[in-house]
Formats: structure tokens, sequence, C-alpha cells
């Protein structure tokens, strides 16, 4: 493929409500498009699946775009709560941020589940956190190689 470029990532989540709260207003994302209910042949085709009724929302993660969506039908298994990051498939998305440890203390306060502490990777600071239905987000601070 040519002329591609990073368009969303899409999640499907348990509860759109819960998950729209925590992407709002604990990573402060924003809704830029309420999706609403989708239905349809089409609908069917496109994901592979009979009878989809779903809703979605459209989130700007300063910058990047998250597409949450909850299926009402057909009900979807919940994320495997043993699924380790080394198993096959996505293991995360990375959101960009400054001053990492100010954003890591902020989000534990809050109650934001980590793997760890913000790590020095040498380009970079990271921290891996889990949304509520357990989904591997990675906070990302790029350290100026100038200025070490």
């Amino acid at each position: 493929m040519t002329n591609t470029v990073s368009d969303h990532t899409a999640i499907s989540v348990r509860d759109l409500g819960r998950s729209v709260a925590f992407y709002c207003d604990v990573l402060d994302g924003r809704v830029v498009e309420e999706i609403g209910l989708v239905s349809g042949r089409e609908w069917d085709a496109l994901v592979g699946l009979r009878n989809v009724r779903a809703r979605g929302v459209m989130l700007d993660m300063n910058g990047h775009k998250v597409e949450l969506w909850e299926y009402k039908s057909p009900k979807g298994k919940p994320y495997p709560r043993d699924r380790r990051v080394s198993d096959v498939g996505i293991t995360h998305f990375a959101l960009s941020v400054k001053n990492i440890e100010d954003v890591y203390s902020r989000l534990l306060a809050k109650g934001v589940r980590f793997y760890s502490s913000p790590q020095n990777l040498g380009k970079a600071k990271a921290a891996y956190l889990l949304d509520p239905d357990g989904i591997t987000i990675e906070i990302l601070e790029w350290i100026d190689e100038k200025s070490t």
C-alpha cells in the first residue's frame, strides 16, 4: 500500500459510558463524534458478524483518534484478564505525553492501574497502563537527545 496515513485505533469495550468517562476524564480525550447505533447488512459484511447492533464514539486523544465500540449484538467475549503483551495480536497503543512523571502521578491518584512506574528506555520514558477493560495503553515521553 502506498500513500497510507494512520487514521484511528478502534477498541471494542464492554460499557461505552464507562470507557468514554475513562478516556475523557482520566486521559484527557474529548468526544469528536457520537456515532450512535449502527446495524444492517453492510455493517454485518464489514465486520464479518451477523445481526450487528453497536454504538460508537470517536475520541480525539490530543491528535490520535480512538474509536470506542460497544456491541449490543452479538455480545463479545470479555478481554482476557490474563492476556500478556507477548501474546499474538495488538499489544498496545501509545499516547505521547510531556512530563511523564507528573502524568503518571496524576493517573495513579485517579486509581489507574499500571504495570510499573515510568521506565527510562534511553530515547524515551514509558509506562504501560490498563483501561477499564484491561486493554494496555502506553504513555510515552520522548527524551530530547540534545538535553541529555
